[in-house]
């Protein structure tokens, strides 16, 4: 129907709980839908489609906490494939890759979807973030078209990059 949806099955029947609009469909050789997996923190669901929106649910209806698209929102650029990218909740954040210049990651608050720090400049890739603990600090390491970097998960602060493996996919 020219959509995206997120949408919650009984486990023990498969029937559908609830189905919510999650974005346009995106029109590739490879199907229209979805490519990265929902993220799911307590009571809340976070989904990010393949055209960029990215929606906070209530899991156990589906009512829309907050909606955004990541590409209007933070300057980036559609990738050939479409946002493959299952979004990151880490404590009271959560972390996507818009791919925009000096946006190429964003935290936003997980709560209200604000922004609470947009770093870096590689275009979006077809990866996940993910975040550990190292030297007393929080790492977010996030692979982009122009290869994988290290930041500062509090602030956004870049802490190092490796381009050798960047293929611009």
């Amino acid at each position: 129907g020219g959509r995206q949806w997120v949408v919650a099955l009984d486990a023990a029947t498969g029937k559908s709980l609830w189905e919510t609009e999650a974005g346009d469909a995106f029109p590739q050789d490879r199907g229209p839908g979805p490519r990265g997996t929902p993220s799911v923190d307590g009571d809340t669901l976070y989904s990010l489609s393949a055209d960029g929106t990215l929606v906070s649910l209530q899991a156990a209806s589906g009512k829309v906490n907050w909606k955004l698209n990541i590409l209007s929102k933070f300057d980036g650029s559609q990738i050939h494939w479409g946002l493959s990218e299952s979004p990151l909740v880490d404590g009271d954040r959560l972390f996507v890759t818009p791919g925009g210049p000096g946006k190429s990651v964003v935290a936003l608050d997980k709560k209200t979807g604000r922004t609470l720090w947009a770093a870096g400049d590689g275009v979006a890739a077809y990866s996940s973030a993910i975040a550990f603990d190292f030297g007393g600090q929080r790492h977010l390491v996030v692979f982009t078209a122009k290869g994988v970097t290290g930041f500062n998960a509090a602030n956004g602060w870049v802490m190092w990059n490796y381009a050798k493996v960047a293929n611009r996919t």
